[in-house]
């Protein structure tokens, strides 16, 4: 049993700044068919049942029932800014399960957009009370065109993912070193370990142009402050991201407390077609570290 009272503190402080940003806050069912959930997110990460001869899964993920929902009721009136509190339920998920808020934009897919999801991101870090926070900015479309660089295929590419997801830096500078020549070698191991987002840009339209020219990441990061940092080894569990991806740490906190991205194809698996962008926070640090404040 845990006292909640700090958690709908901090729910109250997000819906307000998601009431000052215009977003409308929407529920989804706590259950749904796994097949529906299959895709967006990998089907051995959910706690599955059956329900008569249909499979059921409890929620795993909220974008992709937001976005089912989205595209089903079509005929309804939605804001195309919204958001939503509540559970997740995924094995292996720490506790398997997670306490979450979090917004969506749809049917905007400009840099703009992806600037004003990263500066709400930043809000939500600081309704917390911390100023010492980075956000991790990378791009999901990165990962194929290194690998495509480097002449990977099959167990060669997933090794390189699974490298990039454990942070083993030990292990990706070994990778480049035996495929890159020296010169390029030494510019593109500087991508993933120089703190500086210019030169990282630089680099990244010298070696990556139509990754760098695509995500418009110069003009995303141009509209940010210092909070956001650019880092190219970022890759995601999700299969759904098709553009920016980002994550946000706080000091003294083993885990991401918010992650999202762009996710421009997810409605295409659904019958629709509308680029999106979001975000969700993990309330689960305000339920372990802020009673009594």
């Amino acid at each position: 049993m845990r006292n909640v009272k700090p958690l709908r503190d901090f729910e109250y402080k997000l819906r307000e700044i998601n009431r000052e940003a215009g977003f409308d806050e929407v529920s989804v069912a706590q259950t749904g068919l796994s097949n529906i959930y299959e895709k967006g997110i990998k089907d051995q990460n959910m706690i599955k049942f059956m329900n008569g001869a249909e499979v059921y899964a409890l929620r795993p993920d909220f974008t992709t029932a937001i976005v089912e929902c989205f595209v089903k009721e079509k005929d309804q009136t939605f804001s195309s800014r919204v958001s939503y509190f509540g559970k997740i339920f995924r094995k292996q998920y720490r506790a398997n399960e997670s306490y979450q808020a979090g917004v969506e934009i749809f049917y905007d897919d400009c840099a703009t957009s992806d600037v004003a999801v990263l500066r709400h991101a930043g809000r939500f870090v600081r309704a917390l009370g911390v100023n010492n926070y980075i956000i991790c900015v990378g791009l999901a479309p990165f990962i194929e065109h290194l690998g495509k660089k480097l002449g990977l295929k099959d167990q060669g590419f997933d090794q390189l993912v699974a490298t990039m997801q454990d942070h083993n830096h030990v292990l990706l500078r070994s990778i480049l070193a035996d495929q890159l020549p020296p010169e390029e070698f030494n510019e593109i191991w500087e991508m993933f370990t120089v703190r500086n987002n210019q030169r990282i840009l630089a680099l990244l339209k010298k070696y990556f142009y139509e990754v760098y020219q695509q995500s418009q990441i110069a003009e995303i990061i141009g509209g940010l402050d210092d909070h956001f940092i650019l880092d190219l080894s970022l890759v995601k569990s999700l299969d759904y991201y098709t553009g920016i991806i980002f994550d946000a740490y706080i000091a003294d906190y083993p885990y991401s407390i918010l992650h999202g991205g762009r996710y421009d194809q997810l409605s295409q698996k659904f019958g629709g077609s509308f680029p999106a962008i979001g975000f969700a926070m993990n309330l689960d640090y305000v339920l372990e570290n802020c009673h009594g404040k």
